[in-house]
């Protein structure tokens, strides 16, 4: 997931569709789903947006040696994050002294995106094949037939439809 925020934080929508044969972790993969975008909403959480704002003002005010080299990496990724005219606007009154923490509380989510996360999750039976680490070498069978035929399977229509 951690690979993918600064995408997902660009997006108006994100959609997981967590997929699996069995519906064991399911539960738990939606919890840290959602917590994940939780924790990059809170403007108090680490990393959060104020955190951003403190460690923007101490560069913008040229204190570097007050910077430590995690905070220039913070720094730069949240840029990426934070990046939008809104968020800057509010960083430049907030900057000012025109709003203080609670106004940048207020008001962030305005600005915040992905604007919607929704987390479907569903279950292919009887496909295990497809979720192997180092599925099985296919074996060469003769042919009884030219033609194609679609694979029913589990699959909903929705899904493109596999091949044999």
């Amino acid at each position: 997931m951690d690979a993918y925020l600064t995408l997902f934080m660009k997006l108006p929508k994100v959609t997981l569709y967590y997929v699996a044969t069995r519906d064991t972790n399911f539960a738990r993969a939606q919890k840290f789903f959602f917590s994940t975008f939780e924790k990059l909403w809170n403007p108090d959480g680490p990393n959060g947006l104020l955190d951003y704002f403190r460690t923007r003002r101490t560069w913008d005010a040229k204190n570097y040696g007050k910077l430590t080299d995690r905070d220039l990496i913070f720094l730069n990724e949240a840029k990426a994050r934070f990046a939008g005219q809104g968020i800057e606007d509010l960083y430049r009154r907030w900057q000012a002294g025109e709003i203080h923490d609670q106004g940048v509380r207020t008001e962030y989510p305005k600005f915040r995106t992905p604007l919607e996360v929704r987390f479907i999750s569903s279950t292919v039976n009887g496909q295990a094949a497809l979720f192997e680490r180092h599925p099985r070498q296919p074996l060469n069978v003769a042919v009884k037939s030219s033609e194609e035929a679609c694979f029913p399977g589990d699959f909903t229509h929705n899904v493109t439809p596999a091949w044999r």
